[in-house]
Parts: C-alpha cells; sequence; structure tokens
C-alpha cells in the first residue's frame, strides 16, 4: 500500500527514525490537520487531536489510526469502524510510567511535598514551620487499588514493596489470577472504606464515568487519601471538593481533572492538601520511546497488508 503516513506531533524523533529506515513517506506537523496532506493519508497518527467524522472526511484514502498510549476517548471508534478504518493503540507501553507516578503521588501528598514546596519557593523562602500540616507513614499502611488491570498490578507491587497492605477491587479478575499480597474485597464500597490511601486505576469510558462519587468517598475514612491518575471523569470533581472542603477525607492527589487542560475555575486548585500534576504520568522518555516503536511496528503493519496485533476493531 503506498499513501502517506501523517503525524500530528512533532515529538516523535524516533517513528521519524524508523519510518525513514523503511522509506516510507511521512508528514509531520503539530497543531491543526493539515487538509492537502490528509488527503493523502492511508495512517494518521492523530497525537493529542481528536479524531472526529469531520475528521475522517478530510481522508478519503485513509485505512488506520494508531494512537500513541492506550486511551481512545478523543477517537471516534465507530466512525472508524462504519468506513472500516482500523483503529490501534499501544495499550502496554505506559504502564509503568504511570503507576510509578500514581506512587510518587501518595508519597508527595503523603509527606506535603507540595505543601512545603511551595513556601520554599517563596520570596522569602519559608523554612520549617511547626504550625505546618505533618505528613504521615505509609508503611503498614492499607492502599486500596480499585482496577487491577495491568497499571493496576504494577502499583499494587510497587505499593506492596514499600511494606504496604494491600487490598483490591475489580469484578472483571479473577482473584486467584492475583498475587496473594493483594486482598481482595467483594464490592466498591468495601474497598474504598479499608484504605488509608485509595488508588484509582479503571479504564475511562463511559460505564467509569462518575464511578467514584459521593456516595463512594463518604465510605473513605477521614484520615484517608484519593489518588487518580486514569481519567479525571472517573471521580467526581465536585463531590470530591465537597468531601475536602468538609474535612470529610485527608486529601488528593491527581494527574488527572474533569476537564483538560486546567482553567482558574477548578475545584481542585488552590489547595494545601491536593496535589495536580498535568497528566504527565506517561511522559517520560522510557514510555515515549517504547510507544514510537509500537507505532512504528503498527504502522509496518497495515502499510503490508497486516492486521496490527493492537487492533480495537476490525479486522474487515
Amino acid at each position: 500500500m503506498s499513501g502517506l503516513v501523517y503525524i500530528a506531533r512533532s515529538d516523535s524523533r524516533r517513528l521519524q527514525e524508523l519510518l525513514k529506515e523503511k522509506g516510507i513517506p511521512f508528514f509531520v506537523q503539530d497543531g491543526p490537520y493539515q487538509p492537502r496532506q490528509m488527503e493523502n493519508a492511508v495512517v494518521l497518527v492523530p497525537g493529542k487531536l481528536p479524531v472526529t467524522k469531520e475528521t475522517l472526511d478530510m481522508t478519503p484514502r485513509l485505512q488506520a489510526v494508531s494512537k500513541y498510549g492506550v486511551g481512545l476517548d478523543r477517537i471516534d471508534v465507530d466512525a472508524c469502524t462504519r468506513r472500516q478504518i482500523l483503529v490501534c493503540n499501544a495499550p502496554t507501553v505506559n504502564n509503568i510510567s504511570v503507576a510509578e507516578h500514581a506512587v510518587a503521588l501518595l508519597l508527595a501528598v503523603a509527606k506535603c511535598v507540595g505543601y512545603h514546596d511551595r513556601r520554599m519557593n517563596r520570596t522569602p523562602p519559608m523554612w520549617r514551620m511547626p504550625s505546618g500540616p505533618q505528613g504521615v507513614e505509609i508503611t503498614g499502611k492499607t492502599v486500596s487499588v480499585i482496577g487491577l488491570g495491568r497499571i493496576g498490578r504494577i502499583f499494587a507491587q510497587l505499593a506492596h514493596g514499600l511494606g504496604m497492605r494491600v487490598v483490591g477491587f475489580d469484578p472483571y479478575v479473577d482473584a486467584a489470577s492475583l498475587p496473594a499480597y493483594i486482598t481482595v474485597e467483594n464490592s466498591l464500597e468495601a474497598a474504598m472504606a479499608a484504605g488509608d490511601f485509595v488508588s484509582i486505576h479503571v479504564a475511562g469510558t463511559e460505564k467509569t464515568r462518575g464511578m467514584i462519587g459521593e456516595k463512594e468517598i463518604a465510605r473513605m475514612k477521614e484520615t484517608a487519601y484519593l489518588i487518580n491518575t486514569t481519567r479525571g471523569f472517573v471521580v467526581d470533581e465536585s463531590a470530591l471538593a465537597r468531601a475536602l472542603n468538609e474535612k470529610k477525607i485527608a486529601g488528593a492527589a491527581v494527574d488527572v481533572i474533569e476537564k483538560e487542560p486546567v482553567t482558574e475555575n477548578c475545584p481542585l486548585l488552590g489547595r494545601e492538601n491536593v496535589i495536580i500534576t498535568p497528566h504527565c504520568g506517561a511522559n517520560t522518555v522510557d514510555a515515549h520511546r517504547r510507544s514510537e516503536e509500537a507505532m512504528a511496528e503498527n504502522i509496518f503493519r497495515v502499510l503490508s497488508g497486516s492486521r496490527p496485533e493492537t487492533a480495537i476493531n476490525g479486522p474487515f
């Protein structure tokens, strides 16, 4: 199959190198899709741009969309399927990076890292303050892992290695397949209640939208912390803000929010007991390299007439 690979992100040097080695023509540009190049595209790597019906109208020759990472919430998979366009992702490349980021958030909120960092970066710096918040130890504490897929299991392993007791909940996972150090709860409510920390690792889908709401947060201990590195819409942000206002939980640390990019109206901003990072859990050198190599493999398969192993629709 001849045609152009359209790459909508410029930080794709490894992918570009791999395509050059195979003599595959490609076009790279951040920002809005370019109509002339889109007309000739047979594979689209959308980066962070959405793929909608209108996008597909620009690409009469398109055979496949190859997505960095695992999330497909910006891609209209149904529209692609109706046009017999394969949609592929890279479901394992970010797992370690995101799981480690969740651990980093857990440690940061437990040790009040954000609070003290903000004060040290003032002018003049504010050194130790006896009246400031105290951190908590994590050794011997219980962490509830909601969602025991690939990332949830890696996170559980890391937490266990840090001396934490691990409780898990996932109705789609066979408990017998899990390591012995994970104690499985039979309900979401029980898992929410058990943790000194609750870390969310479910897939971000319409089924999980608002999964962690007022009722679920109310099950948490007043001394517990909520960690979210999946999708912002999985947690009801307003309910979380109310729980923080009313001191029903001790704090939260999130890499994702309901409406991204963040605006000044986000109810989680400006809180001493909340840490927010800008959906950067997968933004590591290692994960990016694996993503680009996975993208290249998907592209090679499509152009050779083979089905990518990570295609989530078809075959056609």
